[in-house]
């Protein structure tokens, strides 16, 4: 919009300076910008919108690339998905229409992007114009290999794409080339270094965990032409204009077809600069274990939503039955596996996708037509705990800002003599209105310019602190027993599987926990399994160990022992001893122990993995306090029907999930069957437009919901497989 001379408009993210948006926002409210970009993530932390445009009305909401709101928002962007909610709140204060575009979503069918998205943004009758999906200035080279299992399929790989990159150096094209993981695409450009270096010298990358100064820096030098070739995972897509690439390679896939047609149209988009481009694919038939992996990675499991709805019970009785709670995404870590090799993927995103998942299933006309509990995000919180000694303690409550501050409970052991309660919001509402409350925060935490705050010589007296609550009885020393009888089978699990350097998966080590700890369910018995799995990979991340390996093989995941588990055994058996024996930071109230850490201490990371350990095998529940991941505002309505879910075990179906999986099978099916499709010709150019012309009409009929017969065979198949 700048390039274009419009003035008027501005964008706030994530890599907005404090200062820069503090500026945006005044213009805003000033009515100099009338146009704002957001992310949803952005839009939605702001709880209430007049902190973002003041007195100003909204004239509309327009939301771009539309199909992400429903496909990335139940997979790695859940505030995607939140997005309709919010938008339906601000529709009763605000009037305003609400418009959508997107290039690649399927109407009709069994993957309805149309409706689903419509029906997520609540919107009432829209008005809708269709565009065509067929992009004739694309052609698809796409070459497959029936059988890879005589090769060595990663160099196959890399010698395949290092050859594109070569070809296309000699005919000075562009290309971009996509990857399903960052270590996929690292290990690649360690092959182009060693093998080609010349090529390696004009090849960049481009991935969601770099800076925003390595990303930019990349998208300058590509669109110069310092740099030939990029790498780069999907974290390169929508909003990045390059006018003249003229090849997408994939090395993968990396997704679903609507990714695969967003991805490729990259090319040719200034055609007198690219008159055509060219969509780029060596497929060989291992080539989608790496979307299979992606999904086994990132899917949510039938029994990780039973154990969030367990979960919520815990702390709602936990809270002497209050229908209002508040809960952190910590509260949650033991049900999920965080060893994820992918951009966007994190605790909080699961636990809020999982809580909507339940929400909207139980919402259903399927099932009751309400939900029994309503679950919304909050990004930016009030209060804060500190930690205190008794003058710091003396001082707050004799100054001026004495009125925000809230004693909590004295502690025992350490420096530390009590915790206090400090009302941030009514500080910022009271004397920092002029700045906005996550610049408020923003300076507070940062020295030099909390230096520049009125009240600084009170505010560097914050030691702002995490903990942890958990039951605590006289039951303690059996507690730790049983720690002990848990770890000791699963060390026993682990050396048998080392000494015969054999592989296994959670259903194997389910039995074995099941065995030997007498648990009778197989299924509760996979799911403590899985925990223990979750827990080791949590253990390695914060130890940077390994202790396990992770393999996906076909669609099932296994795990090969790296190293001797006892080293896993004996930190679990000395947080343990720390738990139930605290010496540090702590006090005890009414059949729980709470302890409390500097925040982001590596303490408070251990406990949290022992504890959700403990919390799976039922020796008592735990929750977090003051954490600083996001909260989670939930409403309780109706206990009974999240009770019956629970009960229901195996047989409890999501139908929001059973959907998500569907989708997924049918992106991998319908991928493998274009992909492998044959054309005859008597030459490379005469294959590569009849494949062309053929790829284009079947995108068309996907696109309007129609599937391939030979795809809804096979998904038929595979349902019915799934289902015995």
């Amino acid at each position: 919009m700048k390039a274009k001379g419009v003035e008027n408009a501005e964008t706030i993210n994530g890599n907005t300076p404090p200062y820069e948006k503090q500026n945006i926002l005044q213009k805003v409210a000033d009515g100099t910008v009338d146009m704002l970009y957001l992310s949803p993530e952005t839009l939605q932390a702001r709880g209430d919108i007049k902190m973002l445009i003041g007195d100003r009305k909204i004239g509309m909401v327009i939301v771009d690339e539309a199909h992400i709101v429903t496909t990335w928002g139940k997979s790695f962007r859940a505030d995607y998905w939140y997005l309709g909610i919010y938008l339906q709140k601000l529709r009763k204060e605000f009037q305003f229409p609400i418009v959508t575009f997107t290039a690649t979503a399927i109407y009709g069918g069994r993957e309805d992007m149309y409706m689903d998205t419509r029906n997520s943004l609540n919107m009432v009758r829209p008005i809708a114009y269709f565009g065509v999906v067929r992009r004739n200035d694309i052609f698809m080279k796409v070459s497959s290999s029936a059988d890879d299992k005589d090769r060595d399929y990663r160099k196959t790989k890399n010698v395949l794409a290092l050859k594109h990159l070569q070809n296309a150096s000699k005919r000075g094209q562009k290309s971009l080339m996509y990857f399903p993981t960052i270590s996929l695409l690292n290990g690649f450009y360690q092959f182009v270094e060693t093998n080609a270096p010349s090529i390696a010298k004009v090849t960049g990358r481009y991935y969601g965990t770099l800076t925003k100064e390595e990303k930019d820096a990349v998208l300058d030098e590509y669109k110069t032409g310092e740099i030939q070739f990029v790498l780069a995972t999907k974290a390169f897509g929508m909003g990045i204009d390059i006018p003249d690439i003229t090849n997408v390679y994939h090395f993968n896939p990396t997704g679903n077809v609507v990714d695969y047609i967003q991805e490729i149209g990259r090319v040719a988009r200034n055609h007198q600069l690219v008159p055509r481009g060219f969509g780029v694919l060596d497929f060989l038939p291992q080539d989608l274990n790496a979307v299979k992996k992606l999904q086994g990675m990132s899917a949510i499991r039938k029994n990780q939503i039973q154990a969030v709805m367990q979960k919520v019970l815990d702390i709602y009785r936990a809270k002497g039955n209050n229908r209002n709670i508040v809960v952190n995404a910590d509260d949650f870590k033991y049900i999920f596996s965080d060893n994820l090799d992918d951009d966007n993927n994190n605790l909080d995103n699961k636990v809020k996708t999982v809580l909507l998942m339940i929400e909207k299933d139980f919402s259903s006309s399927r099932k009751l037509g309400y939900s029994p509990f309503v679950a919304r995000p909050r990004s930016i919180f009030g209060k804060e705990l500190i930690l205190a000694t008794k003058e710091v303690q003396n001082t707050l409550e004799s100054s001026s800002l004495r009125n925000y501050v809230e004693y909590v409970a004295s502690l025992h052991g350490g420096n530390y003599a009590s915790v206090l309660s400090i009302d941030l919001s009514g500080i910022w509402e009271d004397h920092y209105k002029k700045m906005s409350f996550p610049e408020f925060k923003y300076k507070l935490n940062t020295p030099d310019e909390r230096e520049k705050l009125r009240h600084s010589k009170l505010f560097s007296l914050f030691v702002f602190a995490s903990g942890v609550q958990y039951e605590f009885d006289d039951q303690n020393s059996t507690k730790q027993a049983k720690y002990k009888s848990i770890m000791e089978t699963y060390l026993r699990f682990l050396d048998t599987k080392q000494r015969t350097n054999k592989q296994f998966d959670a259903k194997e080590l389910g039995e074995f926990v099941r065995n030997n700890l007498r648990i009778s369910d197989p299924f509760k018995a996979r799911s403590l399994a899985q925990v223990l799995i979750n827990a080791t990979f949590e253990y390695q991340k914060l130890k940077d160990v390994k202790v396990l390996k992770e393999r996906v093989v076909g669609e099932k995941t296994r795990f090969g022992v790296i190293r001797s588990g006892d080293i896993f055994y004996d930190f679990v058996s000395g947080v343990t001893n720390r738990i139930y024996h605290p010496k540090y930071s702590y006090f005890e109230d009414e059949g729980s122990m709470n302890i409390f850490h500097y925040r982001n201490s590596e303490e408070f990371s251990e406990e949290m993995i022992v504890l959700g350990i403990g919390e799976a095998f039922e020796l008592g529940s735990y929750t977090t306090l003051g954490g600083y991941n996001p909260q989670i505002y939930i409403r309780i309505n109706s206990v009974y029907p999240v009770e019956q879910a629970i009960k229901a075990d195996q047989k409890y179906r999501n139908f929001i999930l059973e959907d998500v999986m569907l989708k997924h099978r049918i992106g991998v099916l319908m991928q493998r069957f274009l992909f492998t499709h044959k054309e005859n010709g008597n030459s490379g150019k005469e294959l590569v437009e009849k494949y062309t012309n053929w790829f284009w009409d079947q995108i068309e009929d996907y696109f309007m919901g129609k599937l391939p017969e030979e795809v809804e065979t096979e998904l038929f198949q595979k349902k019915s497989r799934a289902d015995e």
